[in-house]
């Protein structure tokens, strides 16, 4: 077997854009914000490149994850998309790191073999069941070598909050990845199923600028109260003139981009 015959790109889509976080795989060790602490492969050799990818999968958050505050982590849905942009990093591995990552995206328990050539002749195999990441599936080549992911091999239709911390990863992953601005990270997010719904605009955003720390858990929640206060007004001057102001402690705060925080 030639050297790269032993190699698959495997790209990541969720928390393990963060190379930081995806080296715990590989090396051990346990990431910031995860109770989990992982063993290190046999191989503890760094992935031989690593490199942006357009994943046309649609990006959900589903499920409820003690590892990550009993909050939903990122999927993928197994059918492929062309209007879906899922923004993915891949990493140049052997199959044996592959393996391990695929063991301990499933639990940890030891697994079979994963049938390579069958994901490839048919677009992707089950190589644990029932399990959440127990889905290898085919992406095509990059550069004559393999590209796959791993998803849950069930159709998910229910949706879960994934929580600040797990976010967190995801949005240091794209920052690192592909050098995106707040506001580009924030745009990406909030049309994600999981997300839509469960944060306020305000809320995400600042997930997406990095900044959670107590004095924005206080500017949160005023901002959350006033929109409570606010929608308990009746129509009138009052609640005409009350959001006017707020609108400008907003732009201040968070220095001059303009959201709906009402929704």
């Amino acid at each position: 077997m030639n050297d790269n015959n032993n190699l698959v790109w495997y790209a990541a889509y969720g928390s393990n854009l963060l190379q930081e976080r995806f080296i715990c795989y590989i090396e051990g060790g346990k990431p910031e914000g995860a109770a989990n602490e992982y063993p290190p492969c046999a191989d503890t050799s760094a992935p031989r490149e690593a490199r942006n990818f357009d994943l046309q999968h649609e990006l959900i958050f589903a499920k409820n994850s003690r590892n990550w505050q009993m909050g939903g982590v990122a999927f993928v849905k197994r059918e492929h998309d062309p209007e879906c942009a899922t923004f993915a990093r891949i990493y140049l591995i052997t199959r044996e790191q592959f393996h391990h990552v695929a063991q301990w995206e499933t639990g940890g328990n030891p697994i079979d073999d994963i049938n390579i050539d069958e994901a490839i002749a048919e677009g992707s195999t089950v190589f644990k069941r029932p399990s959440w990441y127990g889905l290898v599936v085919y992406l095509g080549e990059v550069d004559n070598i393999p590209v796959f992911t791993l998803t849950d091999e069930a159709a998910i239709t229910a949706y879960s909050k994934p929580s600040p911390q797990y976010l967190t990863q995801i949005v240091n992953g794209l920052r690192e990845t592909y050098n995106y601005t707040n506001n580009e990270i924030y745009q990406y997010l909030k049309t994600k199923n999981g997300v839509v719904g469960n944060y306020k605009d305000f809320e995400l955003f600042d997930v997406a600028a990095g900044l959670l720390n107590p004095k924005r858990d206080l500017t949160k929640k005023l901002l959350s109260d006033f929109a409570k206060e606010y929608d308990g007004m009746p129509e009138g001057e009052a609640k005409q003139q009350m959001k006017p102001a707020m609108d400008e402690f907003m732009r201040k705060y968070y220095d001059g981009f303009n959201f709906d925080y009402l929704e």
